[in-house]
């Protein structure tokens, strides 16, 4: 009954992650619950490994092929195989997750089976840790865009006014010779407030896109310096 119940379940799983992008510590966790399950069930290592090809996604199915195809044809060890899919992944604790499993799969597939699914399981909660610590990077990436834009914005208008405060301050305290003021040394340093706050953010949270951001805030700088610009003409 346990293998009836089990297995059923093991290939809804599979249907699972097969609509889904995994990253390699899910794709790893995802070979290691299964091929345990199969551990679990009695079947030999061998067999554990035919029958997870039938459940998992098409790019770690992909992956167990080639092992499979190395045994049956190269007349290749299980364990000489294997390490032919740990050079598949490049994440840490994928390849000493799968190299450990590696070491238990000629022992008695049942317990191996146990010690195999809790190693997935350990995946599994780190996969989890770090789609959560990227989601907060993201998180506050997009932050720190919006604050970059709407200081340049922000920046953008206030060098196209300062100009403005200059002359009608001079105005109002009867200053009529004050001389004229240059625009761009005004928006110049402002403009480098700019690039220099958008290159900060990116550093500080770990954006590889510094050129994009760069580009961005300088035109939203420029876009509001310009539009107020016109419309002070025009007024």
């Amino acid at each position: 009954e346990d293998g009836i119940r089990d297995q059923p379940r093991s290939r809804g799983l599979g249907d699972v992650y097969k609509r889904q992008k995994l990253s390699e510590l899910e794709e790893c966790a995802e070979l290691l619950e299964v091929y345990g399950k199969f551990l679990r069930l009695g079947y030999s290592p061998e067999k554990a490994l035919t029958k997870t090809v039938e459940v998992v996604s098409e790019k770690t199915k992909e992956k167990l092929k080639r092992i499979i195809k190395r045994i049956r044809s190269d007349l290749v060890s299980l364990r000489v195989a294997w390490e032919d899919l740990v050079t598949g992944f490049k994440h840490p604790f994928a390849i000493i997750s799968l190299k450990t499993v590696n070491k238990m799969v000629e022992k008695s597939s049942k317990d191996a089976g146990e010690k195999v699914f809790r190693i997935a399981a350990k995946l599994r909660e780190k996969a989890m840790l770090e789609r959560k610590r990227e989601t907060l990077i993201n998180a506050q990436r997009l932050k720190a865009k919006i604050i970059t834009l709407a200081s340049a914005l922000l920046l953008g208008f206030v060098a196209s006014l300062i100009p403005i405060i200059i002359y009608s301050s001079a105005f109002v305290f009867g200053k009529l010779s004050t001389p004229p003021v240059d625009n761009l040394s005004i928006a110049v340093p402002l403009l480098m407030a700019v690039i220099i706050m958008t290159f900060t953010n990116c550093k500080v949270t770990v954006d590889k896109n510094i050129k994009l951001q760069m580009i961005m805030a300088v035109l939203a700088f420029l876009f509001a310096y310009s539009i107020n610009s016109l419309l002070q003409h025009l007024v």
